[in-house]
């Protein structure tokens, strides 16, 4: 049997070979053809006779990467480029504008704001080419007259702190905005969006994406209300958001352009998913003669029951004679319901849980890292532990319950040295989760 560090380095070899294969400016590359006369955005087919004024747009972590691509592969084409991320990585080739993750901020607004004036007043025959990412909803914010932007950045962090499902939280940030849920495609009008998106949603909804940024959207005040309610938000809710939520859903502020029979979303195209980051991971275990077990359904519901169904294939697995280490190769963005004040991320918070269950199950390594490089906090982009990471912390006095407990995965990893560092990556396909078994 392999040492645990042993196991560590393939396991972190395997997730650099991941996020390789996720690399956004090849992605949009691959996603876009010129053939003669005729232009290919994802399936989209565009005459170049017929095509006006081409804009591309890039929103979201992975906008940088997406935007060479598109250059690399349109340089001709396009009249001007916007760039819209969390950090610059330099200077580039075209205009880019630097806001904040998860909560937004003043940056954001501005973002917002000349994102719109960036597809204003085109005509019919022009076309956007909107290049999503994760991070694209805080990324651009713009709230509605009545909502100051204190009262939605408030809003914003009870929502990812509630454990409510991506859905949920963004049928509230739809019905809190000037820009998502419909509104952005009209902005655009009379010129079409075409949209390719990096997605880290599990479903690769169009309506989650950038929270409904490219298409319009078939929820209502009265929804936005519902979920507020259905996770104990209303007393904590910013007054200046409940009565204009309420104003809505009493018709007296007008809904979210919905979608109707002569209004059809935008073409909408998916580059890379949280399924490509799970094959391509996959693929690098086969290389390196590791026997892979591909998931259940994305992990995306509650983190303690993805913790227990991991739980659960590990005994399984145990249970049968391997000849060769086996890895659970999983993924997704498990949803946490945040109650202490500790720091740290989802992907620490599903390592410090699975330390419990490995406890003494001898050649068992567990990792989950964050593909964008980035678990809640900058010094961490994820974390590894074995079956003797729970053991280790007792003889350190570390109390793992009670870092559960507080949320406080990142003092935890820290101090057991199970941190993997924190570096953006440049792409953004949701979280890698492994779980390796030697033989024996």
């Amino acid at each position: 049997m392999s040492s645990a560090n042993d196991r560590k380095q393939a396991l972190l070899k395997i997730v650099k070979s991941a996020f390789a294969a996720m690399e956004p400016e090849s992605a949009t590359k691959s996603s876009i053809k010129v053939n003669d006369d005729t232009l290919m955005l994802g399936k989209s087919a565009l005459k170049l006779g017929e095509l006006g004024k081409l804009r591309v747009l890039a929103i979201g972590k992975a906008a940088v990467g997406m935007a060479k691509g598109a250059t690399a592969a349109l340089s001709t084409i396009i009249e001007d480029t916007l760039v819209i991320t969390t950090h610059s990585g330099g200077k580039q080739p075209f205009k880019v504008l630097e806001a904040p993750h998860p909560i937004p901020d003043g940056a954001s607004e501005k973002a917002a704001k000349a994102a719109i004036d960036f597809v204003s007043g085109l005509g019919p025959h022009d076309r956007v080419l909107l290049m999503l990412s994760s991070g694209a909803s805080s990324l651009v914010c713009l709230p509605p007259d009545g909502v100051d932007l204190r009262s939605k950045q408030k809003m914003t962090e009870l929502l990812l702190r509630s454990g409510a499902p991506l859905p949920d939280i963004n049928i509230v940030r739809k019905h809190l905005s000037a820009i998502k849920g419909g509104f952005f495609i009209s902005a655009a009008s009379p010129a079409q969006i075409i949209t390719l998106a990096m997605s880290d949603s599990p479903n690769d909804s169009v309506d989650v994406v950038g929270a409904g940024l490219a298409s319009f959207d078939p929820s209502t005040f009265a929804q936005a209300l519902q979920v507020i309610e259905k996770n104990d938000l209303v007393s904590e809710t910013p007054k200046p958001v409940m009565t204009y939520l309420r104003a809505g859903a009493e018709g007296k502020v007008a809904e979210t352009p919905k979608p109707m029979l002569g209004r059809p979303t935008p073409p909408f195209w998916i580059t890379r998913s949280p399924r490509d980051l799970i094959n391509a991971a996959s693929r690098a275990c086969s290389a390196i003669g590791m026997q892979t077990q591909l998931p259940f359904p994305l992990a995306d519901g509650p983190i303690e029951e993805v913790a227990r169904r991991y739980g659960h294939w590990l005994a399984q697995a145990r249970s049968k004679l391997i000849q060769r280490p086996l890895v659970m190769v999983g993924g997704g963005e498990p949803r946490i319901k945040v109650a202490g004040k500790g720091e740290g991320g989802r992907c620490q918070h599903l390592a410090m849980l699975m330390a419990k269950g490995l406890a003494g199950d001898k050649g068992a390594t567990f990792l989950a890292v964050a593909s964008d490089g980035i678990d809640g906090h900058e010094k961490a982009s994820g974390a590894i532990v074995t079956e003797s990471t729970a053991e280790k912390a007792k003889e350190k006095r570390v109390n793992i319950d009670k870092h559960i407990e507080k949320f406080d995965s990142l003092a935890f990893h820290s101090e057991l040295g199970t941190l993997i560092p924190g570096k953006p990556t440049d792409t953004a396909v949701g979280d890698l989760h492994l779980l390796c078994l030697e033989p024996g």
